[in-house]
This record gives structure tokens, sequence and C-alpha cells, in this order.
């Protein structure tokens, strides 16, 4: 039962990583998991620390999912609504692991080429901000109809 759990965790953390890994590498799986497997083996002791602090974060999504699907009056046990309530849980869970391995430099970073179009002109020094028709704005704001 441990050897089973231990291989359950092990390829837990390594599919945790690896498919961040994939989409900034664009690379296949063996590579994603050469990469995730020397990254764990490179750094134990941060690894253990995510570890424990992915449990304690798993556990405390649990008590808040279940809690709200019992405030809800079991209204967020339907899929849809249940999905559209427990949203920020599932975003933070899944960034989790994104946050973390951005410590690790650039080439974990999913975001590290990721820049909105909006936010260019704040980002390079030398540009004028762009102007409203641009960014979609409507001319000048709607005007009240007369009664």
């Amino acid at each position: 039962m441990f050897i089973i759990l231990l291989v359950v965790f092990a390829w837990a953390l390594i599919v945790n990583f690896m498919v961040p890994v994939m989409y900034r590498r664009r690379c296949r799986a063996y590579q994603a998991f050469c990469a995730a497997t020397s990254l764990i083996a490179r750094h134990p002791g941060e690894i253990v620390l995510y570890c424990s602090l992915l449990i304690v974060v798993d556990v405390a999504s649990a008590k808040v999912a279940c809690v709200g699907k019992c405030d809800t009056g079991c209204i967020a046990v339907m899929r849809y609504v249940g999905t559209v309530i427990l949203l920020p849980i599932f975003v933070l869970l899944r960034s989790f692991s994104l946050l973390f391995l951005r410590q690790f430099g650039p080439e974990y970073d999913v975001w590290a080429s990721f820049t909105p179009p909006e936010h260019v002109w704040i980002l390079s020094p030398h540009t004028a901000p762009p102007p409203s028709a641009s960014l979609g704005l409507p001319p000048q704001p709607p005007s009240l109809p007369s009664v």
C-alpha cells in the first residue's frame, strides 16, 4: 500500500510539472518527463515544501468546497452551478504549480513571453499610450435618452 501511494504521489507530482514544461518548451512528453524528473532531483528541499503546502491547500480547498456546497443548499452540487461557484478554487489549484515553477527561471515560466497588448506601452519606456480608438473604447460617452 505504501509503495502504491508513493508511486501515485510521484506520478501526480511529475504530471503537475510535465504539462507546463511541455507548454513552455514545446516538446514531447518524454522530454518533459526527463526535465521534470531532473528538476525534482535538483531541488528536493523545495519540492518537499511544495508537496506539503500542496497537501494543505488541497485539504483547505476541499473544506471550502464542502462548506460552499452545504451553504448553498446543495445547489452547488449541480455541475454547471458548482463549477461557477467554485471556479476560484479550481483556478488556485491549477495555477499553484505554474507559480511554483516560475521560481526556477524563465525556461519554466509559462508567462515569460506573454504581454497583453494593452500593457505594451507601459512596459516600453519611449512610447506614448495608444489612442482610445485602438483599445475599442467608444469615442464619447453615451448620452442619456430624453424623456
